[in-house]
């Protein structure tokens, strides 16, 4: 018997395959590394078919004698496959293909292949740093097995500096590694033109980058370094994994091809041509199943799991054709791609954070659609948070912190209290020359963040990590656009919780920021999370690495003019969330996020300063700063851009909520709703026509409620008396 073959295939594309080439043609370099078992250390990669055979370099590796075992660990000492020179910078057209067991963890950065130069004469010949230059990678073609430490994303990179000039290009995928799983990958790269190419990057049959854009050609490529599980920036660690198949197309395969390929395994180089009944599908295919006979074309149309697709849609469509569900989202293949036009391999074909089977079963939402009812959040978002994905009405998160900076005009002394209006989660004032207008607050700036004495907000540890949908609001302005200043900046660095400023430069870990300048660009902007600090004490799942995630917008902006903006951050149910941001009411981006605010060690929880410590202070204004639980959606964050900062929990007239009078000593007790930090009047009456005449003037809060008294009677033998009480005036 034939064994069934089951596994999650690739792209969801009807090709024909009446001009497939043969794949055996094609093939141009081969390693099997089927040496004899034991010590690789300066061991033979042998090349079968093209003869440019490789040598293991560095220490620790083996032969398994079907694979080569890479121990992983430094570039300094650690083994990796060095195989010739200029091995594909001679060609137009390349496919490298391969199988790879990531075996576990370990350095950032690490390479799957990575095939380039590097600084300082561009040929490495062993392992460290043997041309003694710098350790930068000037030009290379990678795939990496993770971005930063997280295996969990991956990166393909074109680079052409060598010489400099030509730029970069990259393409990022995410996908779960399970250590000690064997992966498939496949990586086309072709020119289409003079200074433009283009790659498809498949992974377990998946096709994860589609005609994706290099601003450059294969022959621009200086490929003195042709390595595998080795990174041409040397300061990168090698890969901890075993090569079981290397090989180097000299043109592109299509998916049909790559999925037949990857089908047949790492010992076996089929041929796509033959196709001995004449079904379209290939004999090499046929022959993996117990239902499909190679010399049958009558079973080309039928089909064998009854999901919808014949047999011969199922190798065109790349899924299962022994598997109803190939994705396993509770929807047939054949139902997914004739009615709901979704994608069979994919069980999340829009990236909502619901699965296609759940989007039509249990929600009635749109799984070719991300935000079904168009409001700005996502579907997933949408029901994690307990709102309606099919109706676009106003959200209303809940404000939970309110900072108004109306405190009475002057300075704005180190130490100040800046008073939380609803939440109690008052701040203080860290640094020297802030200044309080009696609207807003004026941040100095300071070009030299690790020197500079510079004010800013010090807002209480542990304000968002306990959140799982989140929104910052803020009306600012900004007086000079120094370099990566913030508005916000929730999180902590590398060197832990800070309590002062002036502290030197230090790199931020965890984040959610938004920076009204990019660098001293006013007219680019950044909203980015970052999570690289372990300590998740809203319990967070979600990956740790030195990867950020950032939303950039490009608007024209004016020094000196005030602008609202709205940054929101709402998990969806599988452990990631939607990062969005609105300037002056409208949306202007919107991304996922592999983890949530629960993730966040918000230790740093900063208006005006950056937790990379060695950015630039705020020179700016700060009119008004909120924080809700919850997630605005569009008409939301238009709503409160339209209603402006002086809205909102907290605001309004003060009201006497009781008074008291002591007969005996002729005094009166009053109760008044009050707002912390500021100071107040009470003022007098006897006909509720003036109140010219005041008791006292000079009144400090006393938080939500104050009471003054008791105080004497200001007008003895009157027959009625009436109070007022005011909020001072600025």
């Amino acid at each position: 018997m034939k064994p069934q073959f089951q596994a999650l295939y690739g792209a969801a594309i009807f090709l024909s395959t009446s001009n497939l080439g043969s794949l055996h043609g094609q093939l141009i370099h081969r390693y099997s590394f089927s040496n004899t078992a034991g010590n690789a250390t300066g061991g033979l990669l042998t090349d079968s078919v093209g003869g440019a055979h490789g040598v293991v370099q560095g220490a620790g590796a083996l032969f398994t004698g079907g694979g080569l075992d890479l121990p992983g660990g430094s570039s300094d000492t650690a083994a990796y496959g060095d195989l010739p020179n200029n091995l594909i910078s001679v060609h137009s057209t390349v496919t490298v293909e391969g199988w790879v067991t990531i075996d576990a963890g370990g350095p950032s950065w690490t390479r799957i292949f990575d095939f380039g130069s590097t600084e300082g004469g561009g040929e490495i010949t062993g392992p460290g740093n043997t041309n003694g230059g710098g350790a930068q990678g000037l030009d290379y073609f990678m795939l990496s097995a993770s971005r930063g430490a997280d295996h969990n994303v991956q990166r393909i990179e074109i680079r052409n500096e060598d010489p400099a000039g030509g730029g970069v290009s990259t393409l990022d995928s995410g996908v779960a590694t399970v250590f000690g799983g064997r992966i498939h990958f496949a990586v086309t790269w072709e020119d289409t033109g003079v200074g433009t190419s283009q790659v498809n990057y498949w992974r377990d049959g998946v096709q994860m980058t589609t005609d994706g854009v290099v601003n450059s050609n294969l022959a621009d490529l200086n490929d003195v370094n042709m390595w595998l599980g080795r990174s041409t920036w040397l300061n990168d660690g090698n890969l901890d994994a075993t090569f079981d198949e290397f090989r180097i197309y000299d043109e592109a395969l299509t998916t049909d091809q790559i999925n037949v390929s990857r089908t047949a395994g790492p010992d076996a180089v089929i041929d796509l041509q033959d196709d001995s009944d004449n079904d379209q599908i290939p004999t090499a295919y046929e022959d993996l199943f117990d239902f499909l006979d190679p010399n049958d074309p009558n079973d080309a149309a039928l089909d064998e799991d009854s999901d919808g697709l014949s047999n011969l849609q199922e190798f065109q469509m790349v899924t299962a054709p022994d598997d109803d569900d190939t994705d396993d989202d509770g929807l047939k293949d054949g139902t997914e791609v004739n009615i709901h036009s979704t994608n069979p391999l994919l069980a999340d074909s829009d990236g909502d954070g619901l699965n296609d089977g759940e989007e039509i079963n249990d929600h009635s939402t749109n799984p070719a659609l991300v935000d079904t009812d168009g409001d700005g959040i996502n579907d997933g978002p949408e029901i994690t948070e307990g709102l309606d994905p099919l109706v676009s009405d106003t959200t209303e998160p809940t404000m939970i912190h309110r900072y108004t900076f109306d405190n009475i005009a002057g300075p704005a002394a180190p130490g100040a209290l800046v008073p939380d209006l609803i939440g109690g989660a008052d701040g203080t004032i860290v640094g020297s020359n802030g200044v309080w207008t009696g609207s807003a607050l004026t941040l100095p700036g300071g070009v030299d963040g690790a020197t500079a004495d510079a004010a800013y907000v010090d807002l209480p540890n542990g304000i968002i990590s306990s959140l799982s949908h989140l929104t910052f609001e803020a009306w600012y302005t900004v007086h000079s656009a120094d370099n990566w200043a913030r508005i916000w900046d929730f999180g902590s660095t590398a060197s832990g919780e800070l309590s002062e400023g002036n502290s030197g430069a230090s790199n931020g870990q965890d984040y959610f920021m938004f920076a009204p300048n990019r660098g001293t660009d006013f007219n680019t902007q950044r909203i980015e999370v970052r999570n690289l600090d372990a300590l998740s004490p809203g319990g967070g799942t979600g990956p740790v690495d030195d990867v950020p995630e950032m939303q950039d917008t490009n608007l024209e902006s004016i020094l000196d003019q005030e602008y609202h903006v709205a940054g929101v951050w709402t998990s969806d149910s599988q452990g990631g969330a939607q990062l969005t941001i609105y300037r002056d009411g409208v949306q202007q981006g919107t991304r996922t996020t592999t983890f949530t605010p629960r993730d966040i060690n918000d230790i740093n929880n900063w208006l005006g300063r950056s937790n990379w410590t060695g950015d630039s202070y705020l020179n700016g204004d700060l009119n008004e700063f909120r924080i809700y639980s919850g997630a605005m959606n569009d008409a939301a964050a238009a709503a409160s851009f339209a209603a402006g900062p002086d809205s909102g929990p907290g605001s309004g007239a003060s009201k006497i909520t009781e008074i008291t009078y002591d007969k005996v000593n002729d005094t009166f007790t009053l109760s008044f709703t009050s707002r912390p930090g500021q100071t107040y009047a009470v003022y007098f009456s006897n006909d509720l026509i003036g109140f010219s005449s005041d008791v006292d003037d000079d009144i400090p809060s006393g938080g939500q409620v104050t009471t003054f008294g008791p105080f004497a009677n200001p007008d003895p033998g009157a027959d009625r008396l009436f109070f007022r009480v005011s909020r001072r005036s600025r």
